[in-house]
């Protein structure tokens, strides 16, 4: 009786391969940027001069950026002249994309709120109860879509008085729940368009703070 043998080659993989592969395959985490004009008016074109300071941080960290900005709104302020939202109308985005990790940017416009279609002067304690309203509701759902990490920071130019009674207030509202408060530096006005919004190297600056503030 003759038996035939049939050999079984396999081909070996380096170790180092399969790891490479996997590591390629693994998506860059997803951050979602909150925020007012200092994060809406921005894109994330490389050697664009409106290139945001958000997309030079997610560029930084190996991440991949979403937005969810509108221009004049706040944790108390509507934005867009009155006809927009707050800061916690855009909630659900948070569910909806479910990021890996969460930057609230804003307050710059929280020292007036709508009434009946016109800005108005608000109160700290407003601002207070609204801004913990948010954290509030922000922790439970960024718990629920496994976020990892959530930082706040204020940007500020012009008003500067104004900054320096509205960010206390948003930072002991952002550390009482847990999350990490960005120290930025009030924007000088040769590093804005109109004295309210970065130009290029205020979106560097901004950058290099935020960076500072993530290590």
């Amino acid at each position: 009786m003759v038996v035939f043998a049939l050999a079984l080659c396999s081909t070996a993989v380096p170790t180092g391969s399969v790891e490479s592969a996997e590591a390629a395959a693994t998506p860059a985490p997803r951050v979602l940027f909150v925020g007012d004009s200092s994060v809406s008016l921005y894109n994330n074109r490389v050697g664009s001069y409106q290139r945001g300071w958000w997309s030079y941080v997610a560029a930084a960290k190996g991440w991949t950026p979403m937005k969810d900005a509108e221009y004049g709104s706040g944790y108390l302020r509507r934005g867009n002249s009155c006809t927009g939202t707050r800061y916690a109308h855009r909630l659900p985005v948070v569910s909806e994309r479910k990021p890996d990790v969460i930057v609230v940017a804003g307050g710059r416009n929280d020292a007036k709120k709508c009434v009946a279609g016109k800005l108005v002067p608000a109160t700290t304690a407003e601002l207070a109860r609204l801004a913990d309203t948010y954290f509030d509701e922000l922790l439970t759902r960024a718990t629920a879509a496994g976020v990892d990490k959530v930082y706040v920071l204020s940007p500020w130019a012009g008003d500067f008085p104004v900054g320096y009674k509205i960010r206390p207030i948003i930072r002991d509202a952002a550390q009482a729940h847990g999350f990490t408060w960005i120290s930025t530096s009030f924007i000088p006005r040769n590093y804005t368009t109109d004295g309210l919004h970065q130009n290029a190297s205020g979106n560097r600056l901004i950058r290099d703070q935020v960076l500072a503030g993530m290590s």
